[in-house]
């Protein structure tokens, strides 16, 4: 749904700008949720794989300007809601494993 989205968004970007398919940033389960929810228990194997790959994808995205950056730069990130409130929750400083406490609405 993220990548037929982005397809959706692209249309109506300039025609220069790249689009990208990034597997770092797919669905999944980026850290055990504080406090454990009933209704959402992927196993645990399924966070020790996820984890990585999306907290690389944070650190690929979220980062400071090289120092000789001389103007601003965008990059526009469409995916699922478990990765966005993860990034959230990382960009914040706030504790990781709070990225299930926040709602999100879907398209937002």
């Amino acid at each position: 749904r993220a990548q037929e989205t982005a397809e959706l968004i692209a249309k109506y970007l300039p025609e220069d700008l790249p689009v990208k398919n990034c597997q770092l940033i797919e669905e999944g389960a980026p850290i055990q949720p504080e406090p454990p929810v009933a209704h959402w228990q992927p196993e645990l194997k399924q966070f020790f794989q996820d984890s990585a790959r999306i907290e690389a994808g944070y650190r690929r995205y979220f980062h400071r300007a090289p120092p000789d950056q001389a103007k601003d730069t965008y990059t526009l990130l469409v995916c699922h809601a478990n990765v966005i409130r993860f990034f959230v929750c990382k960009a914040l400083q706030f504790p990781p494993e709070a990225w299930l406490r926040m709602s999100l609405n879907h398209g937002s």
